[in-house]
């Protein structure tokens, strides 16, 4: 199919699109639009490109001038700022353009550039689907709107990329370093936008107190897999080093990412059979990359990267991944591949012919890109040929591209080759693998195991003990409970890391010190964890004492009995104390009236009036009339909340009010105790409080 890109050959007619865009815009917004500062040449289209390449260089001209508008480069930056799918806050072109900030950029785009609105999305539709963003994270972390911007495009991550300034002129950029001026970038899609970060695990950062558009970090790698958000499962928590394979090193020659796309999204697969019968070279074992949980955490952004085990060095398969595989599969071996990851967070989408790929790395050294793990008697590792032979023959089948111009393939970084006992590992210091791509060297890592089993001697977390096994406390205290973990020679291990947590934080709470606090009449049960690999869970049963209270919800010029009882009493008798707030407008609260008190005054009586919103109340229990408190729960009864008459014929009747009465100044209130006289008391003028409850006028019902 032909592309026809059309002008605007006439100035008369550019300011009759502009006049209408403007038309359009303004009905919807106040950012003006601004006339293009400099007269600009539509013929960019020159000989050599092709026709898609030439429709992204007009759109890349086009944004550009239509960025020379301050109010439009401001809501892009808060456009971009509000972007969730990624770190680095990117936006998808033709869903954002549909959309009213991005309609805006469009008219600017077509007044600015000549090109009709029509034109320019003829130019969208013949470029694959794109996205832009800022890729350089010190440009993203430090433009705040300002006129200091280029816009570039990349086609192909080979090509040099396209640049134009505000004006609309070209500038040269080169495709090993980005610019010093802030750059927004248009590239093809890399992004599942269908998806957006998780907000209990990343926090926007390093924005300029706002004013930038900044990066998403990670503050909860899911160290503790329990946590909202993450996925479950037996990851250790912070200080314990499971027993695994990590990846501690990574030095590349190539991490296969251009600047214009952003920091590399690179991720370490650990690629196996699947069927014991029919061995597939299929899907991954496992899987560390920057969106992966707890300790498979991969992030690395740059061609040289190192971490500790404990502080940053991704598992890569753990004892118990090793453990399975090897019983599945006694005479097969696994590849370890690096890629940089294009769409779809840890799934290989390549057109490559891997097969080919490990077969040429295995003639380069032995392993044929992967690490063989065989736990001996002795509990040690070890890493042979022998072994390593059988991973050649697997058949490929990894997941093929079929829309690869629309989402990009993932790129091979390479393949891990084992050096150790090979003449390449003089050549090498400190290093135990090559990274290959075929016959390309592209770089060195180190791995490196850690193994703990009663044939090595080395200690481990193998049974957990709570300081009791059920604790009571009043709804008001806090007690400290600890536990002791001891290895498999039942030697105390005091410095190993535990946790807690509670099934009902509105009952008790707990936190990682093992201060358990009351918060709620009731039973629940509070959980220690250790882990040292596998994580043990032991249960502390939590009885909290403190009074409920039970009543009607809503009375009409009435009396209102409450009952009020002690869950898990521990003690003959109790001394209650009622309390109340009336509540005679729509936000209100007040001061708490006594309403009696009294040795086991389980019951208590609550005048609601017709003119009453509702009635606060709430019972004390306390050891004595001077001890301590155990205790205290809440309710509330609805009333009508009628307006009051302004006169009346007898001012002493109850429900009569003088003739200057607005709600939240005076109303009388009875409130008595079982057996006890009414009392009359005047409330005084209230103030908000939040455990006010109006009832809607649609429920309230006719007398």
């Amino acid at each position: 199919m032909k592309l026809t890109l059309l002008h605007r050959s006439s100035r008369a007619s550019h300011l009759l699109l502009a006049g209408f865009a403007l038309a359009a815009v303004n009905a919807c917004s106040d950012i003006p639009l601004l006339p293009p500062e400099v007269t600009k040449s539509n013929a960019i289209i020159g000989s050599g490109h092709s026709v898609e390449q030439a429709a992204l260089d007009e759109l890349t001209r086009a944004v550009a001038m239509a960025l020379a508008n301050p109010g439009l480069r401001n809501q892009l930056r808060s456009d971009l700022r509000a972007s969730r799918h990624t770190t680095e806050h990117k936006l998808e072109l033709r869903s954002h353009l549909k959309g009213e900030s991005g309609g805006l950029l469009l008219a600017q785009m077509a007044y600015a550039s000549d090109l009709t609105r029509d034109s320019l999305l003829a130019l969208v539709n013949a470029v694959r689907p794109l996205e832009f963003y800022m890729p350089v994270a010190a440009h993203r972390e430090n433009w705040s709107g300002g006129g200091d911007l280029l816009v570039a495009s990349q086609l192909a991550e080979k090509d040099t990329p396209t640049g134009y300034d505000l004006s609309g002129q070209p500038v040269t950029l080169s495709l090993k370093e980005a610019p010093s001026m802030p750059t927004l970038s248009l590239v093809p899609i890399e992004t599942n936008f269908a998806t957006s970060l998780d907000g209990k695990r990343y926090k926007n950062a390093h924005d300029k107190g706002g004013t930038a558009i900044g990066t998403f970090m990670v503050v909860d790698p899911c160290t503790d897999p329990t946590a909202p958000g993450c996925d479950g499962g037996t990851t250790p928590p912070p200080g314990v080093t499971p027993d695994a394979v990590y990846l501690t090193e990574s030095h590349l020659v190539d991490a296969h990412e251009p600047w214009p796309k952003g920091a590399p999204e690179l991720e370490l697969h650990v690629h196996g059979p699947q069927s014991k019968d029919y061995p597939r070279y299929g899907e991954d074992l496992t899987c560390a990359g920057g969106d992966s949980p707890g300790l498979q955490f991969y992030d690395q952004n740059g061609n040289d990267w190192s971490a500790s085990i404990g502080s940053g060095a991704p598992l890569l398969m753990s004892r118990y991944n090793i453990d399975q595989f090897q019983a599945r599969f006694p005479r097969e071996a696994v590849h370890y591949i690096m890629w940089e990851d294009d769409y779809q967070a840890c799934k290989t989408v390549t057109d490559r012919d891997m097969n080919a790929v490990l077969l040429q790395a295995a003639g380069s050294a032995v392993g044929a890109g992967l690490v063989a793990m065989r736990i001996g008697a002795s509990g040690g590792a070890t890493i042979g040929a022998a072994i390593a032979a059988a991973a050649v023959s697997f058949t490929v089948d990894l997941i093929k591209n079929g829309a690869s111009l629309v989402y990009g393939n993932d790129d091979l970084v390479g393949a891990l080759i084992d050096i150790r006992g090979t003449p390449d590992e003089a050549n090498h210091p400190g290093q135990t693998h090559l990274v290959k791509d075929g016959d390309t060297f592209n770089g060195t890592a180190r791995v490196e195991f850690v193994w703990a089993t009663p044939a090595n001697g080395r200690p481990y977390a193998a049974s957990l003990t709570p300081s009791a096994t059920s604790a009571g406390i009043d709804q008001v205290q806090a007690q400290t409970l600890t536990a002791a973990v001891s290895d498999q020679y039942g030697s105390s291990m005091s410095g190993h890391p535990i946790s807690w947590r509670s099934d009902n934080s509105s009952i008790a709470r707990i936190d990682d010190d093992g201060i358990l606090h009351g918060a709620g009449a009731g039973n629940t049960t509070v959980y220690v964890r250790a882990c040292d690999p596998d994580c043990m869970d032991r249960p502390v049963s939590v009885a909290v004492t403190g009074p409920t209270v039970s009543g009607p919800g809503y009375v009409y010029d009435g009396n209102a009995t409450l009952s009020a009882s002690v869950i898990n009493p521990r003690q003959g008798s109790y001394y209650y104390l009622w309390e109340f707030s009336e509540c005679s407008s729509n936000n209100c609260g007040g001061t708490w009236q006594s309403g009696g008190a009294g040795w086991d005054l389980t019951s208590n009586a609550v005048y609601v009036s017709r003119y009453a919103y509702n009635v606060d109340v709430r019972v004390t229990i306390k050891t004595s009339d001077y001890g301590s408190v155990v205790g205290a729960s809440y309710t509330s009864v609805s009333g009508a909340g009628e307006t009051p008459p302004s006169t009346c014929a007898d001012p002493q009747q109850i429900d009569c009010q003088p003739a200057a009465y607005s709600r939240g100044t005076t109303t009388p209130m009875l409130m008595q105790a079982d057996g006890g006289a009414a009392a009359t008391r005047t409330e005084r003028a209230k103030t908000p409080s939040p455990r006010s409850k109006p009832v809607p006028r649609a429920a309230v019902r006719a007398p």
